[in-house]
Order: C-alpha cells, then structure tokens, then sequence
C-alpha cells in the first residue's frame, strides 16, 4: 500500500537535562505516503465538510519515522502531531505507521 505524497518532518533539536538545545534541529523528507482527510463534526453550511486534519499512513521499511513533538508539513502547510504515531501491524507483520496530525496555530 504506498502513495504518491511526501511529507516533510520537522524535528526540534535535541535538549540538554538544562533545556538547552544539544544539536540542530532536523528535516527530512518521508515519500510514498498516503493521506485522507479528518473530517470535523461541526455542520457546515450546504452540506460543505470542514477538515480538521489528516491522517498520514507511512509505508513500511521507511528509513525515517515520526514522533510525537515533531511536526509535519503536508502541501506547504505545518500540522502538529496529535498523539503518539503507532505502527500499523498485521499479524506480526510491519504494514507501516499511520500518524494523525492537525493544524498548527498560526
């Protein structure tokens, strides 16, 4: 199962036991990913679907993964994880990560 999207992941750099940042903060890219949309609840005028979000399955074997205080940026806009990313697992088997993200305040 892969898609056609690439997400960019935006990983803050690492901090000290003080807080202070021990390296540069990172990107990189993620392709073959698939996204749909996180639909909200809320009624919109004529019918109209407010997107709150999406959901981004990653394929399996990615050299790179996505963790909970990074941020991901989908068709040039910023989302924040929301939760923990979990594998998706069959049997056993890595069938690849799915990861929710919402709108970063702007």
């Amino acid at each position: 199962m892969q898609g056609n999207e690439t997400i960019r992941v935006k990983r803050p750099a690492p901090l000290d036991w003080q807080g202070d940042p021990t390296g540069p903060p990172q990107e990189f890219d993620i392709p073959r990913c698939q996204l749909w949309p996180r639909t909200s609840t809320e009624n919109a005028a004529a019918g109209q679907v407010i997107i709150e979000g999406w959901n981004v399955y990653i394929p399996p074997r990615s050299v790179n993964t996505v963790y909970a205080t990074d941020t991901v940026s989908i068709r040039g806009l910023d989302y924040n994880v929301v939760g923990v990313p979990g594998k998706y697992d069959l049997k056993g088997k890595d069938k690849g990560m799915i990861v929710v993200v919402s709108r970063t305040g702007e």
